[in-house]
C-alpha cells in the first residue's frame, strides 16, 4: 500500500518511478538499468520487505555495483535504532512512516537540488 501510495504521489510530481515488490527484484531491476547504461537518480527503499529487509537490500547493492543511484534513502516504520544498524551504508537519510506527501517531495527536492 505505502509503495502504490509513493508512486501515484511521484508519478504526479512529474517523477518516472519503478517499483519493486522485494529486495531481489529492485537488484534485478538496478541490473537491467545497469545493462541498459542508466542508472536511477533516487532509491527510496522500505525497511520491511520480503525475503530480505531493506538494510540487506542496500548492502547487497552497495557490494555489488561500482556505480549507485546518486541518493539512496530508506523508509522505516521501525524505532530509531535502524539508524545505528545502518550507520556503514550509504544511506543519505533515514525516512520514518508515515511521511506525509509533502515532506518526502521536500527531501527528494532537496536531495535533487545537492
Amino acid at each position: 500500500t505505502c509503495c502504490t501510495i509513493i508512486e501515484k504521489q511521484a508519478t504526479s510530481w512529474g517523477m518516472i518511478v519503478h517499483t519493486a515488490a522485494s529486495g531481489k527484484e529492485t537488484i534485478a531491476k538496478l541490473h537491467s538499468m545497469q545493462d541498459l547504461g542508466e542508472r536511477f537518480d533516487i532509491l527510496l527503499i522500505d525497511y520491511d520487505m520480503p525475503h530480505i529487509n531493506g538494510l540487506e537490500t542496500i548492502r547487497r547493492i552497495n557490494d555489488q555495483f561500482q556505480q549507485l543511484p546518486r541518493h539512496i534513502f530508506l523508509l522505516t516504520g521501525m524505532n530509531k535504532t535502524v539508524a545505528s544498524q545502518a550507520s556503514d551504508l550509504p544511506i543519505e537519510k533515514i525516512l520514518f512512516k508515515p511521511i506525509n506527501g509533502g515532506a518526502l517531495k521536500q527531501h527528494l527536492i532537496d536531495a535533487l537540488q545537492r
